[in-house]
């Protein structure tokens, strides 16, 4: 299983800098196959990534969504609220003076 994971890990690494080495460097790219990427490394079959902005996480890459889905996502950023995953985040955070 340890073997496996490292192969996985490394065709991840080499897809990763195979993106981005491309002379067009672009990020909508670099950030669909990390997504993509870390839901096969998960063995997952949905992966997102959002963007913290403006109290907010904006929909910015997926993988394994359905065309309305990731619509849906796009239009409707995530806010935080008590209890939910998308509060814990933010929820360690303290101002150090």
């Amino acid at each position: 299983m340890l073997k496996e994971n490292k192969l996985v890990g490394a065709i991840v690494i080499y897809r990763m800098l195979k993106v981005i080495s491309r002379s067009t460097f672009d990020l909508q790219a670099v950030l669909d196959t990390l997504t993509e990427s870390a839901a096969r490394l998960c063995r997952a079959d949905r992966a997102a990534i959002r963007l913290a902005k403006d109290g907010a996480y904006h929909h910015v890459a997926s993988y394994g969504f359905g065309p309305e889905q990731k619509e849906y996502m796009k239009e409707h950023a995530l806010r935080p609220n008590r209890g939910s995953v998308t509060d814990r985040p933010g929820a360690g955070r303290t101002r150090t003076r």
